[in-house]
């Protein structure tokens, strides 16, 4: 959720509802606090938590504690990755045990890009791996896992976008910076 808590629940919890209906409650939250990420993986995937400061934190799906209700709030993040006072959960990534080809992409806000393969990031310690250099001012905005025929789209919060292939990228090792992948407006941001 938005104020970091997180849970892990069996597939089987929820089922097709017949002749419609109201829906089924699948968290609690409080009234400040929203679901931003919902995940539907294997218990042996690897979970790659995305900062805002370009860090990156591995968990297995079975450390997180199974959660028998529905209704409850889940458990604080904080108690299962060190995040340090300023970092933010901006995405989450599931890797299976054995995906180790492919890349993955990451955008900030001022419009930079990077892509790196995902063998870069196999040993990932418990406080954390710089997984993107930022420069001063900007922060990571999403991180996804894509391969080279797909596309990416970077979106501003004044209505600019631009979509292009991941393979056109360069490949870049973890301590490489990145490439301008849209040019902003003054006062303009990536949202997305």
């Amino acid at each position: 959720s938005r104020r970091h808590y997180v849970k892990r629940m069996p597939g089987d919890t929820y089922h097709q509802q017949h002749r419609g209906g109201k829906g089924v409650r699948g968290m609690a939250t409080r009234e400040e606090d929203v679901v931003e990420h919902f995940l539907i993986t294997d218990t042996h995937d690897n979970l790659l938590f995305f900062t805002n400061l370009g860090k990156v934190y591995s968990l297995r799906c079975y450390d997180i504690p199974n959660d028998t209700s529905r209704t409850t709030r889940g458990l604080p993040l904080v108690n299962l990755i060190n995040l340090g006072q300023q970092e933010r959960v901006q995405t989450i990534v599931a890797v299976g045990p054995h995906d180790t080809h492919g890349n993955l992409v990451f955008g900030t806000r001022k419009g930079e890009v990077k892509r790196m393969p995902l063998a870069h990031l196999s040993n990932i310690r418990s406080n954390g791996l710089i997984a993107m250099n930022l420069k001063a001012g900007d922060e990571l905005v999403s991180a996804g896992w894509g391969t080279d025929d797909e596309q990416v789209l970077l979106v501003s919060a004044q209505g600019q976008a631009i979509r292009f292939p991941v393979g056109i990228l360069p490949v870049r090792s973890r301590t490489a910076g990145s490439v301008k992948g849209l040019r902003l407006k003054p006062g303009d941001t990536v949202i997305g």
